[in-house]
């Protein structure tokens, strides 16, 4: 009896110790990852999705998100109070065709992100798609669909 008892302390000693060392390099991977998109980024900002407008280029739709920063982390402070524009692929146009793609942000009129920027002519990019895109509000927005006016629900 006190063999297994030993043998159960000790397995259980042995995954409490795992579960620590996993948990350590999941938080070392992590601020890696936020060096990582912080070095690549032009611009780092907070703010707000204020509009979508999507429209079709050649075989894709392409999105421009008004966004209103509120903070600048990274990159040029004329830029607070402003509103900047985030080009990504992806988005729904008039005749009803939606494209979404995985390797792209997704935005929600009204929700606040913190946004991992790169600059391209007059729009902004967000690195590493949807990694550089983190949410700061937990609010559980509706996304934009059909009937809707600037990305709010009509009733």
């Amino acid at each position: 009896m006190k063999f297994w008892r030993k043998r159960c302390l000790s397995l259980l000693i042995l995954i409490a110790m795992t579960a620590v060392l996993l948990l350590h390099f999941d938080d070392v991977e992590a601020t890696q990852s936020r060096i990582d998109l912080s070095s690549k980024s032009d611009l780092i900002v907070d703010g707000e999705v204020k509009s979508i407008k999507s429209h079709k280029e050649a075989d894709l739709i392409y999105s421009h998100v008004k966004f209103l920063v509120q903070e600048v982390k990274k990159g040029s402070s004329s830029t607070k109070g402003k509103e900047i524009i985030v080009k990504y692929i992806g988005g729904e146009v008039e005749t009803g065709k939606v494209m979404w793609r995985s390797d792209q942000p997704h935005f929600t009129v009204g929700e606040t992100a913190r946004l991992y920027l790169r600059q391209r002519n007059d729009v902004f990019e967000v690195v590493q798609g949807p990694v550089g895109k983190i949410r700061l509000d937990k609010t559980s927005l509706e996304p934009v669909v059909e009937r809707t006016a600037a990305g709010y629900k009509l009733w």
